[in-house]
């Protein structure tokens, strides 16, 4: 059989829910896939699990390494992979029926598409799932306004592309995929997305984000993508024309490292270390066309200025929520008449968005709820004075 797909799933102590994972990924009404599991050094029965249905069906292929975490697995199966598209599933997740026949159709809709996209929905340890990705469009966008979510798992690549530019997942504990899709994205054209809920993401303790061992690391990974995602793009001769997106992307990873850091200690390391890069970068990469929260950001740093919530350009407001379905908004922060909206997560920390504005994790948001554009409305209209 020629593949079409190649699916890659990283396993490490998924016992409670591989089965589930592989159920949905061998019942794909598109059947011309391989599924690459790599076992990465588990001590319950995940590898026993695999080897059934690796007898069970010839396109389960098993591999097994020692516990080096789970860039080391992906990037294994990546040179494995044989198909001209690969998609990602993490082993306690798992595919609607038809995700990959839909997400080939999305790829394969025009010929300068190199990237598709689809929503998804999460999925706590108590059952309850809802639909987490309003962000996405139900579009084809070119590829540097992509609002694109920052994991591999709802999204088909190309592989020549992986191949041709050297694209793999670094081997750090948080933040390897949003270095992995941000470096892709950067040799894309268009991207394909749509709206539907194709991937059911669970939350549960024994997860990754669930189980990221110390705080003082996982603030130092995120500083760390912005120096990988600046290096490759300056390998590959993409710093001019995507110099806006970059450093929108590094101040969103600041501030997230800032608001993760578990005591001020770390978070005077953590802006010392952005000086000195920012002090690196900004005579190599242009800042002039960036948002005024990411140059107020910049400035501070070039100047060796630590960066301070202060009164009147960096403030909390009013607590309060949306109950539309799409949000659930319980801080909202003003800075020089812009607005950020911070929604509730399970995960390791908050996700934080910028109105109208490239945002944390690079995220854009194309429209707001009525509720949330009257909320916003005073604050948007009015700035405040720079530090």
């Amino acid at each position: 059989m020629s593949h079409l797909i190649s699916i890659i799933v990283p396993v490490y102590n998924a016992q409670p829910y591989l089965r589930q994972c592989m159920e949905s990924l061998i019942g794909q009404t598109l059947r011309e896939i391989e599924i690459i599991c790599v076992d990465d050094g588990s001590t319950d029965d995940s590898p026993a699990i695999l080897a059934e249905y690796a007898a069970q069906d010839k396109r389960v292929h098993v591999f097994r390494q020692t516990n080096k975490g789970q860039s080391a697995a992906r990037n294994f199966a990546l040179h494995y992979a044989a198909a001209p598209y690969v998609m990602f599933c993490d082993s306690d997740d798992s595919y609607e029926p038809t995700m990959c026949a839909e997400m080939l159709k999305t790829v394969q809709s025009r010929p300068e598409v190199d990237m598709g996209e689809c929503g998804y929905s999460v999925v706590c340890e108590r059952g309850v799932s809802e639909i987490a990705s309003p962000e996405i469009p139900e579009q084809v966008v070119e590829a540097p306004r992509a609002p694109i979510v920052y994991c591999p798992w709802n999204k088909i690549f190309k592989r020549e592309i992986i191949e041709q530019f050297d694209i793999v997942f670094p081997g750090i504990r948080v933040g390897e995929d949003a270095a992995f899709c941000e470096n892709y994205l950067t040799h894309c054209r268009l991207v394909a997305c749509t709206k539907k809920s194709l991937y059911e993401y669970r939350q549960w303790k024994g997860s990754t984000m669930h189980t990221v061992p110390e705080k003082r690391s996982s603030c130092a990974d995120q500083l760390q993508i912005a120096e990988i995602i600046f290096e490759h793009h300056k390998t590959w001769g993409k710093l001019t024309e995507r110099s806006s997106r970059l450093w929108s992307n590094f101040s969103a990873l600041y501030w997230s490292a800032i608001e993760t850091a578990p005591c001020g200690k770390i978070q005077a390391d953590i802006t010392r270390a952005s000086k000195e890069f920012v002090q690196c970068w900004l005579p190599q990469v242009s800042a002039e066309e960036v948002p005024p929260h990411v140059a107020w950001l910049l400035s501070c740093l070039r100047l060796g200025k630590t960066p301070e919530y202060v009164r009147g350009v960096f403030r909390k407001k009013s607590v309060w929520k949306v109950k539309n379905g799409r949000f659930i908004i319980n801080e909202k922060w003003s800075f020089c008449g812009l607005t950020l909206l911070r929604r509730k997560s399970d995960g390791a920390g908050s996700i934080y968005y910028w109105a109208g504005i490239l945002p944390v994790k690079g995220k854009l948001i194309p429209e707001y709820p009525q509720e949330i554009v009257r909320e916003m409305g005073r604050d948007t209209q009015k700035g405040g004075a720079y530090a």
